[in-house]
């Protein structure tokens, strides 16, 4: 119901607006008044929805009346106004008992109060002191009784002059005040909502008319952190938000192309243990990556918690470590060993106020594997020494694995090849200190039973400390996991990762005869890989074993109790679920915590820092992923924002690339979250999109709508 003849106008005495309107039909009507912008509700409950200042119904008790005149419309005084402030009123005219109110947005008005500067007195003390004299004509002689009653006390007192003078002295008071608001021409929180397309077209920003003033002025105040951000993932999401109220996710699909000379990147994530199981942290311990290899941790002398681990840096491979301190954290990555070449395969132990750390170096120039270590006392290291009897020793070694037995000597195990033979499983004991460790006294894995006891990667050792019910002194002391390939049951051409264990009673290195035999973990299915073990020893003394598998169609991280006294795995369970690459585990003990460090290819997610409300998720830590037929999980997100893994570049048809073309170098993906479900709302809203998107993205990326 659209009022007819809706005016509203300020008082020349200041600081009151009269708003005025011809009959609207309706029994009943109420006047809403508000800042910054029109009222959108008839019932404000806060200040901040607006002000009820007159109502038809006189039990409202609005502070102003609705007052009929003679010639049929109706008028309201506001008053008590704050000048050079422009104010918004909108009428509901409404019927029936509860009201029923009819919000038609063209009953809306503003006007800008103005403010009493006293012009008029000021003319009048302007002229002479004759006039002054003689202006001697009071109200009450002229004008009927009724209407000096009507008039302000001080008016009854004042002459004909200076009543005269309040025609030009309020004329000049509104003139005043408007000069004066101009000053607020700048102030988006005060200045006429119907400036605020010249303000936003100053900073070149197209005004959206189909909005609210109060987001309209939000819109131009946030226009310069805006185009800060401009081809940027949260610019998007903010123009995506502005235009249409929708929530929204945008993604790059460049992360999603394969790219041959970027495969999977693996970074490292953290979980603690509970009661439940192992609760998982929900940002990186390191965004330091590489393709593979398990991290070890020890701790120091101090009392501080060291992590080593192989990181890929600048197309190098290094050594890299962080360290836990007691209530302070976790410190900032750091390398122990950065230069050219590979370096990988970090084994640490600590021996007294020793830090000891061998890693496997491959000479890319000669084609051969070496072992090198170095030691650490608080911030000071030795300088790099190779593991070696001589320079010219003509051995390989690889795969290092370090451990400090009950008496303080530190073993050490590798994997070592002389020329013309293969790879096998040496080890030795070390306890002189300080030393110069050398292969010299080293003793091979003997067999196990006259079986050949084949290891091939992932070695894995442990001490075992004596234990409260143990049958003997040297009762399972020292314990080797490693990984081997196996082949598969009727199908011997094809071969499995599998994990094997060996225990040795006693630290005497020269007794081969208290190696137990070999046992096995059993896979859930022949196809299924199990390799990268790690253990620790449970409060109960038993072992607990984790490693990565395939067995629910990823690579995830699985748990399993070993019995110490049957050599036998018990039943395994999942750690860590699909669809990411987990593997790699590594429990260890800090404090009164037990802690499980892994290797991801998680995607990470940030708060914008232009946007708090806006996430981003960065999936450049994925590398390029490619498909696993049994990665069910993974397969399921294809085409989703979740979706991590790596495609080919879809080109399009002959006739175009649409919006089911969208893995692509050039391709963002808008994720829509539309608060309708009319599809005739959904396309003006996707139009809507596509006709302002360009203006915040770069001219060679385009955008497709999801």
């Amino acid at each position: 119901m659209r009022l007819e003849g809706l005016t509203a106008a300020p008082c020349p005495e200041g600081n009151r607006i009269v708003v005025t309107w011809a009959g609207s039909g309706a029994p009943g009507m109420r006047v809403v008044r508000r800042r910054t912008a029109y009222p959108d509700t008839p019932q404000p409950e806060v200040a901040a929805e607006g002000v009820v200042i007159a109502d038809s119904d006189p039990e409202v008790g609005a502070p102003a009346g609705i007052r009929e005149l003679p010639d049929g419309r109706f008028q309201v005084v506001d008053d008590g106004l704050a000048a050079e402030t422009v104010h918004y009123y909108r009428l509901y005219p409404y019927k029936g008992s509860p009201a029923r109110y009819d919000e038609d947005d063209d009953n809306r008005i503003s006007a800008m109060a103005t403010g009493p500067y006293g012009f008029a007195d000021l003319l009048y003390r302007l002229l002479p002191a004759l006039y002054h004299r003689y202006d001697t004509v009071l109200p009450d002689q002229v004008l009927p009784a009724a209407v000096v009653e009507a008039m302000e006390e001080a008016d009854r007192e004042r002459g004909q002059l200076r009543r005269f003078l309040e025609l030009p002295g309020g004329q000049l008071d509104q003139l005043y005040s408007c000069v004066r608001s101009l000053l607020d021409l700048h102030d988006l929180t005060r200045v006429d909502g119907r400036l605020l397309p010249l303000l936003g077209h100053w900073i070149g920003w197209r005004t959206d008319e189909s909005v609210g003033l109060d987001r309209r002025r939000a819109e131009i105040r946030n226009a310069p952190a805006l185009y800060q951000t401009v081809q940027t993932v949260a610019a998007v999401e903010a123009t995506v938000s502005r235009v249409t109220g929708w929530a929204s996710r945008s993604k790059e699909f460049v992360d999603n192309v394969f790219v041959s000379n970027r495969p999977e990147r693996l970074t490292l994530w953290s979980a603690r243990r509970i009661e439940a199981g192992w609760a998982s942290e929900d940002r990186p311990l390191s965004l330091d990556e590489a393709h593979g290899g398990r991290p070890v941790a020890v701790t120091d002398a101090a009392g501080r918690t060291r992590l080593f681990y192989a990181a890929r840096k600048g197309g190098r491979h290094e050594i890299w470590q962080k360290a836990h301190i007691p209530g302070e954290g976790w410190s900032g990555s750091e390398p122990v060993v950065s230069r050219p070449g590979v370096n990988k395969d970090p084994a640490a132990a600590v021996q007294g106020d020793t830090v000891w750390v061998f890693w496997s170096v491959y000479d890319q120039d000669s084609g051969r594997w070496r072992i090198d270590f170095r030691t650490g006392a608080g911030r000071d290291w030795s300088p790099v020494t190779t593991f070696r009897d001589g320079p010219a020793d003509p051995s390989e070694r690889k795969a290092p694995a370090a451990l400090v037995d009950g008496d303080g000597a530190l073993w050490l195990f590798w994997l070592e090849r002389s020329p013309g033979s293969r790879w096998g499983l040496r080890y030795g004991r070390f306890a002189r200190t300080p030393w110069d460790p050398a292969p010299a006294g080293s003793v091979a894995f003997p067999d196990d039973g006259g079986a050949d006891p084949r290891v091939e990667s992932d070695v894995l050792v442990l001490f075992r400390p004596p234990q409260e019910g143990d049958p003997g002194e040297g009762f399972r002391r020292v314990w080797v996991l490693w990984a081997r390939q196996e082949p598969i049951a009727g199908d011997p051409e094809q071969t499995r990762w599998r994990i094997a264990c060996r225990v040795k009673d006693g630290t005497d290195l020269a007794d081969l005869g208290d190696w137990g035999p070999v046992f096995s973990l059993v896979p859930a299915d022949e196809r299924d890989h199990d390799r990268e073990p790690a253990a620790f020893v449970g409060a109960d003394g038993g072992l607990e074993v984790l490693w990565s598998s395939t067995r629910d169609g990823s690579w995830s991280v699985w748990q399993a109790s070993v019995d110490v006294a049957a050599n036998a795995f018990g039943p395994a369970a999942p750690v860590t679920r699909p669809p990411f690459s987990e593997r790699a585990p590594l429990p260890f003990r800090m404090g009164d915590d037990l802690m499980l460090v892994y290797r991801s290819n998680r995607s990470l997610t940030y708060d914008s820092p232009a946007y708090r409300a806006i996430q981003t998720t960065d999936r450049r830590y994925s590398g390029s992923t490619t498909v696993r037929t049994g990665n069910a999980a993974a397969i399921a997100l294809h085409g989703d924002y979740e979706d991590f893994i790596a495609y080919v570049r879809d080109a399009g048809s002959a006739a175009g690339r649409t919006d089911k073309n969208r893995y692509a170098r050039d391709t963002i993906g808008l994720y829509l979250q539309p608060d309708t479900a009319d599809p005739a709302d959904i396309d003006t809203g996707k139009e809507r999109i596509r006709r302002v998107l360009p203006e915040f993205l770069p001219a060679t990326v385009r955008a497709v709508l999801l």
